[in-house]
């Protein structure tokens, strides 16, 4: 096990996106980086301590590669090509299949996310179900449109699977 650690924003929010990815076995939240020792939620938000809101993350290095081989940094330097070719032609070139996964289960999650807003008024997919299936007794609605919901999300997931598993050489 690898230990990584992450500060973007709200780290609850942080916290539960990281827990589904797979291979990471524990999260943990905290603060870091500020002034005074141990601080409260409180003194973060209303004293200005300078800490940041930040993620101790647990990962199978075997499962998330966070680093790139460095047999291919290394042949890249011994070819000539300079800090910016590197950084565009190995770390990028490597990083795209974890870049397609990302960005499908964003796209998902989005599906999701829109799903419920629909659930609270805010139309679409969930506002129909809602609105049609849940409210007028018609079970066959509600059904239909989980099924639609079960499928577009299985395509996404696929279509995003096909091209990160192309991107990988």
């Amino acid at each position: 096990m690898k230990v990584i650690y992450l500060a973007g924003g709200c780290f609850w929010g942080t916290e539960k996106y990281l827990g589904m990815i797979p291979g990471v076995a524990r999260t943990e939240t905290g603060y870091a980086n500020g002034r005074t020792e141990n601080p409260s939620y409180e003194e973060v938000r209303r004293q200005g301590t300078g800490h940041a809101e930040t993620v101790r993350v647990e990962y199978d290095e075997g499962v998330i590669a966070l680093e790139i081989d460095r047999g291919a940094i290394e042949a890249a330097q011994s070819m000539g090509i300079s800090p910016l070719g590197i950084i565009f032609r190995v770390y990028l070139k490597e990083s795209i299949p974890g870049i397609i996964q990302g960005a499908t289960i964003t796209f998902i999650s989005l599906v999701g996310l829109t799903v419920m807003v629909g659930a609270v008024g805010g139309g679409g997919l969930g506002g129909f179900a809602i609105r049609y299936g849940y409210q007028r007794y018609q079970t066959d609605v509600t059904v239909v449109t989980v099924i639609v919901l079960i499928v577009l999300v299985s395509i996404i997931q696929g279509i995003g699977s096909f091209f990160a598993r192309r991107a990988t050489h």
